[in-house]
């Protein structure tokens, strides 16, 4: 890419990130949907009477202090794949992501995988449900998408 097209590259991808986070934090707030330790724990208040309690049930991680709809992380790798895909393609990205806490590095070819690695690692975790993951994940995608159609639009002259 040229210096114009990188910088458009760069304006799409942080403020796609950013528009979806503000769009995620707000429906943290608005829906204020419980996290699965408190569900689990608590499924006997649920209305269901096929769930039972485990009151002893962890995560895997600590559970963050704010609600589980939708997720932040999702939001925007969802955001960040859709201006990938946009960009490069969707089958051919070329990303590697390196761990400073397990000394790993994961690699990635394409959006999907992205996506759907992403979606499930907090998942089985234990500190989302799936719904918040798909849900948040679209969210980015359609962020991104609207970015795209709507801000940086390349000058032809």
């Amino acid at each position: 890419m040229n210096i114009t097209d990188s910088a458009r590259a760069f304006a799409l991808l942080s403020t796609s990130i950013a528009d979806a986070l503000i769009a995620c934090w707000r429906s943290k707030y608005d829906y204020a949907y419980w996290r699965p330790i408190t569900a689990i724990r608590l499924a006997d208040t649920d209305g269901n009477p096929a769930t039972k309690p485990d009151a002893t049930w962890m995560s895997l991680v600590q559970t963050p202090p704010y609600p589980d709809y939708v997720s932040g992380h999702a939001s925007g790798t969802g955001a960040a794949t859709g201006t990938f895909s946009y960009l490069f393609g969707a089958r051919s990205i070329d990303l590697d992501i390196s761990s400073s806490v397990t000394m790993t590095t994961r690699h990635y070819d394409s959006a999907a995988a992205l996506d759907a690695e992403t979606m499930n690692a907090r998942i089985w975790l234990g500190i989302h449900f799936r719904k918040a993951m798909t849900d948040a994940n679209r969210l980015g995608h359609r962020t991104a998408s609207w970015t795209i159609t709507h801000e940086f639009r390349p000058l032809h002259h």
